[in-house]
């Protein structure tokens, strides 16, 4: 079935997920083996190798995970062959007040690839739910985060913005949105919109569809097992990152037709129309994979103050990040469950 935007009738655009996302009829802790309660529960992935820093850096995270409060599995995956004693040995002192998965793949030095991946699949096989977090084990965040990630709604995937340089000419990739709540863009490095020097990744690459960092999104659990049902058996994730000459998504049979096809003629036709590469990422894989091809960032949920507020800060361990520069408390936007 082809997807487009329909108008309500005050002539507003009104997304063509929103009869999926009401028709779910799940509420958190709905899953056979939880109970009743309303506050999801939150599923954090932490892909770490060995390092000099990787125990200083583990030791950080583990104390903002441990701030989140009850309701929180912790699965922290090496890239490794085994599991290394260390490691255990620090999340041992946490067990008392975290669920923690300890597992280990590899070793394969590709970004955590792999350790995700298997995250992924330890949750789609013991169905658990929750919110799906991916916390790097070098990224800071403000303990105001998690309250945030419990607000996403069941069957979504929310969004959030991600401090890259919290210098005095420091830069956040975020999610746009205007007064009505509509999305309006992106500012971020691949997606253009911004600067040139925003833009840069996207005028050299080609621009992407989910311009946000692993760290600028979360998603309800069952997504995995949802998309493994529909597609049968499909992996949660499979990074297949590349420059895709010439390459259309599904059902089309020229840009123009899937800008037309997929209800994006309004912001994403000219680029495809002109564009001969198409770069996709990781992160708009696994968005894609979830969503479903068809999906665009007017489908998700903005979360912090519709991104106005910089809980996460890219590989910020050990870096200055003042309370000062932090927007944790920006004046309150207005804010709709979607960019529609």
């Amino acid at each position: 079935m082809a997807r487009s935007a329909s108008a309500d009738a005050a002539g507003r655009l009104t997304s063509p997920q929103t009869a999926r996302w009401g028709g779910w009829g799940l509420a958190w802790g709905s899953s056979s083996s939880q109970g009743s309660s309303q506050t999801p529960e939150l599923l954090i992935i932490t892909a770490t190798y060995s390092s000099p820093l990787q125990m200083p850096q583990l030791s950080v995270a583990a104390q903002s995970v441990a701030a989140a409060g009850a309701g929180v599995r912790w699965l922290v995956v090496e890239d490794s062959a085994t599991t290394s004693p260390k490691v255990a040995a620090l999340l041992s002192g946490y067990r008392h007040r975290l669920q923690v998965e300890h597992l280990a793949v590899g070793p394969t030095r590709h970004e955590g690839v792999a350790q995700r991946q298997l995250a992924f699949e330890l949750i789609r096989s013991r169905r658990w739910r929750g919110v799906v977090y991916n916390l790097d084990d070098d990224n800071a965040v403000d303990t105001q985060l998690w309250a945030e990630l419990r607000q996403l709604a069941p069957g979504r995937v929310g969004v959030l913005s991600v401090v890259l340089d919290a210098s005095g000419f420091g830069f956040t990739e975020r999610p746009l949105y205007d007064g009505s709540g509509i999305f309006r863009g992106w500012s971020a490095g691949w997606c253009y919109g911004g600067s040139s020097f925003q833009a840069l990744s996207a005028r050299r690459l080609g621009p992407r569809i989910f311009c946000t960092d692993f760290g600028g999104f979360a998603f309800d659990s069952a997504l995995l097992w949802q998309r493994a049902e529909r597609e049968q058996g499909a992996t949660p994730w499979g990074y297949q990152g590349r420059a895709q000459t010439g390459q259309l998504r599904a059902g089309c049979t020229t840009h123009e037709h899937c800008a037309e096809l997929h209800g994006l003629a309004r912001r994403y036709s000219s680029q495809r129309a002109h564009l001969k590469v198409e770069w996709r990422g990781g992160e708009t894989e696994l968005l894609e994979s979830l969503l479903g091809p068809a999906a665009v960032p007017e489908d998700l949920q903005p979360l912090a103050n519709c991104g106005h507020n910089d809980l996460v800060y890219h590989n910020g361990f050990n870096r200055s990040w003042p309370r000062r520069r932090r927007r944790t408390h920006t004046p309150r936007r207005f804010c709709k469950s979607d960019g529609w």
